[in-house]
């Protein structure tokens, strides 16, 4: 009878065992994604926000393939001959309905880019152009919204109201200065000058065209937060931002700094800025 009893704890223990393993196994497969590490210093594989949140970052080669925020969106980057062309989103949680949109990408010619944005509810189109002179951008332009009815979409439903002039250094292809004007009367609006360090950047080893990284600076020029100025470290890391506006606001922000801990090979592992809370992110390649 011992002997019954004993078996049959034994075969208790081994089942509940293989239940926890099973369950330890789905849970593993299903967050797997936090171990699929580049190992490539300046090819991040996991950022890590101060609340816990995670975001991965997937590859096909050096192309960024995706981008998937955790209890946030999916960023899907599509590529035609080595060439961008577009950039769709998603909701991470398949549960989601709204949040999807999309970002195209198209060579006008040698020397134009144009871009166009779209997403829910209304899917109206907002369009940019890039200037391109000697491999820099040198100008983006906001053309404006437009219909995403095929019949109505060559005139804007809205002009756009500014354009902005990148300053970029030549040999380093670095952002040094961003202007924003005023399109319809060319006055001046505001000033973003750029700092970076001399270490090489945590994105150096992404393959993405540098208007890409223009375009994401013009769009988020004042939006400071969350991993957004990962992607202004393309060369190496942005140390700080001054921004002088023509009519700034009573609380406007005029200097935002980042700091860095850096490993052994001297690329960045946190970044932090001075500005807003929960603002550090840890860098895993």
């Amino acid at each position: 009878m011992y002997n019954l009893k004993n078996n049959l704890m034994r075969a208790a223990v081994n089942l509940s065992l293989l239940i926890l393993s099973f369950i330890c196994f789905l849970s593993c497969d299903k967050n797997d994604d936090n171990l699929k590490l580049t190992k490539e210093n300046g090819k991040p594989s996991m950022i890590q926000k101060e609340d816990g949140s995670k975001v991965y970052f997937y590859y096909d080669g050096d192309k960024l393939s995706e981008i998937k925020e955790i209890k946030g969106s999916v960023a899907s980057y599509e590529y035609e001959n080595d060439d961008l062309v577009s950039v769709s989103y998603a909701p991470e949680d398949k549960a989601v309905a709204d949040g999807h949109a999309f970002t195209k990408f198209q060579k006008m010619d040698n020397n134009k880019i144009r871009i166009e944005s779209s997403g829910e509810p209304s899917f109206d189109v907002y369009k940019w152009e890039i200037d391109v002179f000697g491999g820099l951008p040198m100008r983006i332009t906001e053309l404006g919204f437009y219909s995403s009815d095929p019949d109505k979409a060559e005139s804007p439903l809205q002009e756009g109201l500014y354009y902005g002039d990148f300053a970029y250094d030549p040999t380093m292809e670095s952002l040094l200065k961003l202007t924003i004007y005023n399109k319809e009367t060319n006055e001046k609006v505001a000033t973003y000058t750029y700092e970076y360090d001399d270490k090489p950047g945590a994105i150096s080893k992404i393959d993405l065209p540098l208007w890409y990284y223009a375009y994401r600076a013009y769009r988020n020029r004042a939006y400071f937060g969350d991993y957004n100025k990962l992607f202004d470290c393309h060369v190496n890391n942005i140390l700080g931002v001054t921004i002088d506006e023509v009519a700034p606001e009573d609380d406007a922000v005029t200097e935002v700094v980042w700091t860095y801990d850096y490993n052994d090979e001297n690329y960045p592992v946190t970044q932090t800025n001075n500005r807003f809370d929960l603002s550090q992110i840890r860098i895993t390649y």
